[in-house]
């Protein structure tokens, strides 16, 4: 017997792609995947049979419209002599369909549950006093032989603990949940979907340590790479800000020492900065994309490194190992701070700067190939 049992619903796992032989998507393999990944074994993954026949179903059809639409262009081929022959429809798609979906759930390990052992009074019943998942319009049958099926296995031998329901169906209201705790004694949680569903077990099970273990993981990728990450975000604020930066190095002004009042705006004061240093970097969201793909969001503080005018920089690059910024060369005094000095007309002039920035980094992490792609945002 499992703690949890995850039950999905037919527009979980529906597919109308090849290949025609499989009736369902990927999301199962997933989902499966993502237990195998943080070591919940105390889970079932769960198909009801109304959910298989009717994926079975949709198959069959898909394939009586691929075979039309095929047809279809063999026709105008056959009228000018090609002897191409129209395909016969086979009759044997049903035990093909079955034996596949047979295989499929003996890989995955699926839990099958049954039609539930109702009568045509019983369900006449719900639907005229609308209890949910039938709606006001009396739709709704499917999806309530699919509850009742659930229903039924709760309550049998062997049963779990909490059930987990992944539908896009609107029936599904926490009505339904309620009712299902009053009439099993076990949980029902009703997720749109399996994202929902893997948030749902984190909630329910420690997984905290295994996700943390992953995060660890893409941390340390990230960490291990902050000089690509700084390089990349100076040359985004650069790129940003060419006709801030524009002239930084071969304004006279700057050359003579003299900075005119028009600088002296925090909007015109672009130009003296000579780039960022990495000071901190905050990890703002962890998004899964597929296998050992993710994409996370952080924030990146940087310290702002400023020029004083009058010196002259001929090369700017990036350490990539400690993620700093360097001049190649500098000459005359190479002095960094952040307040300006300058004097003109024998005036002394100070004005404050910005010491630090924060950047917002979006960065897909490959941990199969310890890689990763950097996106700045300005």
């Amino acid at each position: 017997m499992s703690k949890y049992r995850v039950v999905f619903d037919t527009n979980q796992v529906m597919s109308t792609k090849p290949p025609l032989y499989l009736p369902f998507n990927t999301n199962i393999a997933q989902f499966k995947d993502f237990c195998v990944e943080n070591n919940i074994e105390d889970i079932e993954v769960c198909l009801p049979e109304i959910v298989i026949r009717e994926r079975i179903q949709h198959r069959i059809e898909n394939i009586a419209e691929h075979i039309s639409r095929a047809n279809e262009a063999i026709e105008p081929l056959q009228s000018i002599g090609h002897k191409t022959k129209k395909i016969k429809k086979l009759k044997n798609y049903q035990c093909k369909l079955n034996k596949s979906v047979s295989e499929f759930i003996k890989k995955y390990s699926l839990h099958r549950i049954p039609v539930p052992s109702v009568n045509t009074s019983f369900l006449l019943d719900r639907a005229i006093r609308k209890v949910k998942p039938f709606y006001d319009n009396s739709s709704g049958f499917k999806d309530t032989l699919i509850y009742l099926s659930i229903l039924e296995d709760a309550r049998g031998a062997g049963a779990a603990e909490v059930y987990i329901f992944c539908t896009a169906d609107k029936g599904f209201t926490q009505d339904v949940a309620d009712s299902f705790e009053v009439e099993s004694g076990k949980k029902l949680y009703i997720c749109s979907g399996i994202e929902q569903a893997k948030e749902k077990l984190d909630e329910l099970i420690p997984l905290n340590r295994h996700l943390e273990e992953r995060n660890n993981k893409i941390k340390n990728l990230i960490l291990k790479n902050i000089g690509s990450i700084t390089a990349e975000i100076n040359k985004a604020a650069f790129k940003e800000g060419d006709s801030f930066f524009e002239g930084r190095l071969g304004n006279p002004f700057w050359k003579s020492g003299v900075v005119p009042p028009i600088y002296m705006s925090s909007k015109n004061n672009i130009d003296d900065i000579a780039g960022y240093n990495f000071k901190d970097i905050i990890f703002s969201e962890f998004n899964e994309l597929t296998g050992l793909l993710y994409n996370v969001k952080v924030i990146v503080d940087t310290e702002i490194i400023y020029r004083i005018p009058g010196t002259k920089q001929k090369e700017s690059e990036f350490s990539l190992t400690s993620g700093s910024f360097y001049s190649e060369e500098l000459v005359e005094s190479p002095v960094f701070h952040s307040v300006l000095t300058s004097s003109i007309s024998g005036r002394d002039y100070f004005w404050p700067k910005s010491t630090h920035k924060r950047f917002t980094v979006t960065i897909r992490c490959d941990l199969g190939a310890d890689i990763i792609k950097i996106k700045v945002a300005i």
